[in-house]
């Protein structure tokens, strides 16, 4: 299914990632421009006007039930916004796309500032890994302010723990985002933890990372809890090792191995055990 508000198509499925292109201009007016792509795989672009509150707006479409003690809504003039289950009232804010809560009582939002997500206290979370309450200038495209959304981001995936990858376009950079934990900072690992050497961006040198190629799974964790972006490898227990880190701990193992089999010798093999 897909919601059409003056032309323009937003899909209405949940998103496997998403990524804000900035501001374009569609007949003179300014437009704010996305790529996604879905669970089902289905990718593609689309325009949303820029949001803003307009106490005369009324809701043209709802979804069917409320999560997370939300419901998702949106408005006659193109915004999306959320009604409260406890008491039905319209909440003031507004957001050029949003998504339902998820289990987690998180949901991903665009605004004219970029994408990321949003609590059930409307906290939004900001590059410098801050929440901070949701505020209507973070809808004015052309404003200043400190507070900067993330240029991509992965829907939250895993099953103990639900982590979404943040793609900071200004550095280039890659971040991760735990739903219990906020922000995730890892720590050097070379046999032992180096809790002075911590990081928590990732500085990414990829040729096409502007491009719409960029496939943001790239860099979500495997099924054996890491992803190696660059020289690092980086582990959803929150450690990291450097190229230089992994060799030490290879030689460590295979000494390891050599230790316990000090005693093994080869032995001949008869014909009838021959391979």
């Amino acid at each position: 299914m897909s919601v059409s508000i003056n032309s323009f198509i937003l899909p209405n499925k949940p998103f496997k990632w998403i990524r804000f292109l900035g501001v374009r201009y569609v007949d003179y007016d300014p437009k704010l421009l996305f790529e996604y792509m879905e669970k089902d795989g289905d990718r593609g672009f689309f325009f949303t006007d820029i949001p803003n509150r307009n106490d005369n707006d009324k809701v043209r479409w709802r979804c069917d039930s409320f999560k997370s003690g939300y419901m998702l809504v949106r408005m006659l003039s193109g915004a999306f916004a959320y009604i409260r289950e406890g008491d039905g009232v319209l909440l003031p804010y507004r957001f050029a796309f949003a998504s339902e809560f998820n289990e987690s009582g998180y949901a991903m939002v665009g605004t004219c500032k970029g994408v990321s997500w949003i609590n059930t206290k409307f906290e939004f979370v900001a590059t410098n890994g801050k929440k901070y309450n949701c505020d209507p200038g973070y809808n004015n495209p052309f404003g200043r302010t400190n507070i900067r959304a993330f240029n991509g981001i992965t829907s939250l995936e895993g099953e103990k723990r639900k982590i979404s990858v943040l793609f900071t376009g200004r550095d280039s950079s890659i971040m991760y985002f735990d739903s219990i934990n906020g922000i995730m900072n890892f720590v050097r690992f070379d046999g032992k933890e180096h809790k002075e050497q911590k990081i928590k961006k990732i500085i990414i040198t990829i040729d096409d990372i502007r491009s719409s190629k960029l496939d943001l799974e790239q860099f979500v964790f495997n099924d054996q809890g890491y992803v190696v972006l660059g020289d690092k490898a980086i582990f959803a227990n929150g450690h990291f090792c450097t190229t230089e880190d992994l060799a030490k701990l290879a030689f460590k193992f295979i000494d390891r191995i050599g230790a316990k089999d000090k005693k093994f010798v080869m032995q001949p093999v008869d014909e009838k055990n021959k391979f």
